[in-house]
């Protein structure tokens, strides 16, 4: 029948809790109390929070809430093989470091960070779009030579460095905002076209 246990009981062996489909061990030899295949731990009242392995993948599963992942005093690592649970071994996924920095790694390389300022990225970024501000300038150069920006009422384009602001292209065209007409056309080994009104003059 039933055991009824009052106070602190030792058990010196392996310990198994037979379940309908699947145990959950303790083994002595190890130190590991080993959920087998599709038993879960299950945290919360109403089983809100589950950990658990079905013969393929792992999950950690939230049904309530948020599930918060907290580290006060360090770095959270994600890593796809962790050689020394000690140490910082293996490849980096991602790292969160606290009071500092977010990093995302490629195939165990830095591409992506956040910082003081706003973000780092290593290598070629490819976006659907890309959208500042007013005022906010798109700088390139290693002294922000060139800049673009929107001030709110015009646009500029601005050379602020050595050397030359060079528009090439074997036709150039300036038109209206609408694209519908033209206000100059500059051709290669040709003419240089100027308009008012979409007239050519």
């Amino acid at each position: 029948g039933a055991l009824t246990v009052t106070g602190i009981t030792t058990l010196g062996d392996d310990v198994t809790f037979t379940g309908a489909a699947a145990n959950v061990t303790w083994d002595k030899s190890v130190d590991d109390l080993i959920f087998n295949d599709n038993a879960k731990a299950a945290f919360g009242s109403g089983s809100d929070l589950t950990i658990y392995h079905d013969t393929s993948n792992s999950y950690i599963q939230n049904t309530t809430g948020n599930l918060i992942v907290k580290d006060t005093t360090g770095t959270i690592y994600l890593q796809s093989t962790r050689i020394d649970f000690e140490s910082e071994d293996g490849e980096q996924i991602a790292h969160f470091i606290s009071d500092g920095a977010v990093e995302l790694y490629h195939d165990n390389s830095k591409k992506f960070q956040t910082d003081l300022h706003g973000t780092i990225t290593t290598g070629v970024s490819t976006a659907d779009g890309f959208s500042v501000g007013d005022s906010e300038y798109i700088n390139i150069g290693t002294g922000n030579d060139l800049k673009l920006y929107h001030n709110g009422s015009n646009s500029y384009v601005l050379d602020e460095g050595t050397g030359s602001l060079f528009i090439g292209g074997s036709v150039v065209k300036i038109t209206n905002a609408a694209g519908t007409e033209n206000i100059a056309n500059f051709t290669q080994n040709a003419g240089v076209e100027l308009y008012y009104d979409n007239t050519k003059r």
